[in-house]
């Protein structure tokens, strides 16, 4: 999270009981978070209170709650990349891994050391995020990106 103090601005993570500060090089006066972790000046753009060179501060903007310019997606510091098309300004978060854009339903997840986001085949209509990596529509249930043939989707419920 960034914080501003005495007019210098830092970046705090880690555990409460030990914090990791990390000073800032941004301009105050153009200073804007976007997220806990992405924020940007007029000449920069900051993710964990990193410069990251490459992005244009004026072409980055939080959208849904995701880091994004006009073509790309981050959800850290490179784009992400996906194996069909997504309409980048539509997409959004439905709750758990599970995405939509203005076409189709998506489920984002961290698989071995990188992000994977695969299209699911579903209707968009009947979707419903119901909790953890589950989400149902009228053909089913899923879990994460498969479909989970021997449970009733109508009946299912997460309990916590």
């Amino acid at each position: 999270m960034y914080i501003v103090r005495h007019g210098i601005i830092r970046f705090i993570t880690g555990h409460a009981s030990r914090p990791l500060v990390r000073t800032v090089d941004a301009e105050l006066s153009s200073f804007e978070t976007l997220s806990r972790s992405w924020a940007k000046d007029h000449q920069r753009v900051f993710f964990r209170g990193e410069a990251i060179p490459g992005l244009s501060p004026s072409d980055l903007h939080c959208s849904h709650g995701l880091i994004k310019t006009k073509s790309d997606i981050y959800f850290d510091t490179s784009a992400m990349s996906f194996e069909t098309p997504v309409d980048v300004p539509s997409f959004r978060p439905l709750g758990g891994p599970f995405y939509q854009d203005d076409t189709a339903l998506y489920c984002l997840w961290y698989s071995w050391d990188d992000f994977t986001c695969e299209r699911l085949d579903a209707d968009v209509a009947s979707f419903e995020y119901l909790s953890e990596c589950f989400a149902r529509d009228e053909a089913g249930l899923f879990a994460h990106v498969h479909r989970v043939p021997a449970v009733d989707a109508r009946t299912f419920s997460v309990f916590h």
